[in-house]
């Protein structure tokens, strides 16, 4: 009996592995099936993560310039935005060759650098806002624009002027509608999320059939939307692929990370996709499915064998039929249940490569057209571009006096509570594994998040 969940547990994280799914706990296969919400981040999980600068809108001097200026705030950035400006910089010979003053990145905004005195940011309409640039009804029609063709807009300002409006596609991934709709089918609301513009974010949620989306999101409001989902009581997985996105995943239930994603995505995840394949989530949770049946079984044939055989080991028959099991018998019996427990276990790698080899052509048998899902219908799918309640807790509050006092922070912002274990502790927004701290204590019982 005490073979019957390991040996399941076993086989199945076995077969995932040679799915290209890694495991990275025995349990994330059983809890895989609980999931109710999956949240996806948009920008290299839901689309390609290899944006292109398709073009440059110069509001104030000539293209070149601004692609120029573009490309010294870019420099010390590794984001795949950044990584487009100084791809199509090198190819007009307009990359620097040097290394700009005080290049900062600021997650969820942009980037921004010092050239010979002059003051450079390139990010969103946020960044121009903290940068003390106005940005112009030209150069937000423009953006506008941009933006309603399902490309990323970003504002470019020298010296808090606005003199250029860059335009980035992502095109979404071949597989990302058909998973969508295979998840919608399983029972499961899906959710996309991303720091990235409102009409960007809304135009890929209409192609992909996305239940709810949520836009210009910063990774701490990540954060607080697992914690929303999961305060409702709802089993929520968290797929994504960058950084911005591991505090996130290290919250939810189940984070899934992309395998050709960062570091830290991965290290977080309960779940890394090696492959970057979409329909591998689909596979996860069949897998999931097919193997928590295994663990069940065996558990129904031990509890029956055990149930039989040990009566008649004790000599429950012999009053009456004076039949004895010899004990030489009892333990040849005893070790046929666990041959067959293990048995019934081995037999997942017969129908479990099967059921899984076919998850990409029951997908693509569907037709295109994504069906509602089950929890929402299409008409009531709730568009949330901008959750500005979305917001993590600042401060601590003494439940019996009504004392306040700040959120300490770790990295720069905020921590938040959370469960550690067995005990609520304060996590860095990156996640546990940066940083935790005790709960303050305040007449004598322990503080409380408060808005």
């Amino acid at each position: 009996m005490g073979l019957a969940t390991p040996t399941a547990l076993m086989v199945g994280s076995g077969l995932g592995l040679r799915a290209g799914i890694l495991f990275k706990r025995a349990s994330a296969l059983e809890l895989i099936t609980r999931i109710r919400v999956m949240l996806f981040d948009k920008t290299g999980t839901l689309t390609v993560g290899r944006p292109e600068l398709e073009s440059v809108v110069a509001l104030d001097g000539d293209e070149n310039s601004a692609l120029s200026f573009a490309a010294i705030a870019a420099a010390g950035s590794i984001h795949p935005l950044s990584r487009a400006v100084t791809s199509s910089a090198q190819t007009r010979n307009l990359a620097p060759q040097f290394t700009p003053d005080n290049s900062r990145e600021i997650p969820g905004l942009g980037v921004t650098a010092e050239h010979h005195g002059k003051q450079i940011a390139l990010g969103n309409d946020r960044l121009m806002t903290q940068a003390g640039a106005a940005v112009d009804s030209r150069a937000r029609d423009e953006a506008a624009r941009i933006a309603a063709s399902a490309a990323t807009p970003l504002f470019l300002a020298i010296d808090r002027k606005v003199t250029a409006v860059l335009a980035f596609r992502d095109p979404v991934k071949a597989e990302a509608r058909g998973a969508i709709a295979a998840l919608h089918r399983m029972g499961i609301r899906t959710v996309m999320i991303s720091g990235d513009n409102a009409e960007v974010v809304k135009t890929v949620a209409a192609r992909l059939g996305v239940d709810e989306f949520h836009a210009q999101l910063m990774p701490a409001d990540k954060i607080a939307l697992v914690k929303r989902y999961q305060d409702s009581g709802l089993f929520t997985a968290m797929v994504g692929d960058g950084i911005n996105d591991a505090p996130a995943i290290a919250a939810a239930d189940i984070g899934i990370a992309i395998g050709s994603g960062t570091d830290a995505a991965k290290e977080t995840g309960d779940v890394v996709l090696t492959r970057d394949d979409l329909y591998d989530i689909v596979r996860a949770l069949v897998l999931g499915r097919v193997t928590l049946n295994k663990v069940k079984q065996n558990l129904f044939w031990a509890f029956f064998y055990n149930a039989l055989g040990i009566p008649i080991a004790a000599g429950v028959l012999y009053p009456r039929f004076g039949i004895m099991l010899n004990p030489a018998l009892a333990g040849l019996a005893m070790a046929l249940s666990s041959v067959s427990v293990v048995s019934n276990a081995l037999l997942l790698n017969l129908t479990g490569p099967r059921k899984l080899r076919a998850v990409r052509a029951e997908i693509e048998a569907v037709p295109g057209a994504a069906p509602p899902s089950s929890s929402t219908p299409p008409q009531a799918r709730s568009e949330v571009p901008e959750k500005k309640e979305i917001a993590m807790a600042t401060k601590l509050k003494c439940e019996k006096c009504g004392f306040e006092t700040a959120m300490p922070t770790h990295c720069n912002r905020p921590m938040h509570s959370e469960r550690v274990g067995h005990e609520t502790r304060l996590v860095c927004w990156m996640g546990p594994d940066c940083g935790v701290a005790d709960v303050p204590k305040h007449c004598d019982a322990p503080m409380r998040d408060a808005a």
